[in-house]
């Protein structure tokens, strides 16, 4: 999976737990959140700025971010931060990474017979 997916996930993924809070509290939180995971606040902004409704449709809402003045959030009363097509590609999302988590665990479990538990080197 690349980074921008990865990111993607990431954000899509707490939002999708944030019901009945669609408020710009939560992207303050979902920027904080981010930094534990190395994602800078433009970053951030920039993919949900992407992925908003009136560019990708996979959220619900519209932003309008200015680098300067800060973001403004037109959320036209939703209930939740997801579309329906917004949640089929999170969903997208999460399978990749699974296969990808799937995959690199075959490669590892395919050298792993190599490895000695006992403290004896095999020769």
């Amino acid at each position: 999976m690349n980074s921008q997916n990865k990111k993607r996930e990431f954000i899509l993924s707490y939002l999708e737990t944030q019901l009945n809070q669609v408020n710009l509290k939560t992207i303050r939180q979902l920027i904080e959140f981010g930094k534990n995971n190395d994602y800078s606040a433009p970053e951030i902004l920039h993919e949900l700025l992407k992925m908003d409704q009136k560019h990708e449709a996979i959220l619900t809402v519209t932003l309008d971010v200015d680098f300067v003045d800060g973001v403004n959030l037109f959320n036209n009363h939703a209930d939740r931060w997801l579309t329906p097509k917004g949640s089929k590609f999170l969903q997208a999302l999460k399978v990749q990474e699974s296969k990808s988590i799937h995959a690199d665990l075959g490669q590892r479990t395919q050298h792993s017979s190599d490895t000695a538990y006992d403290a004896t080197s095999r020769n």
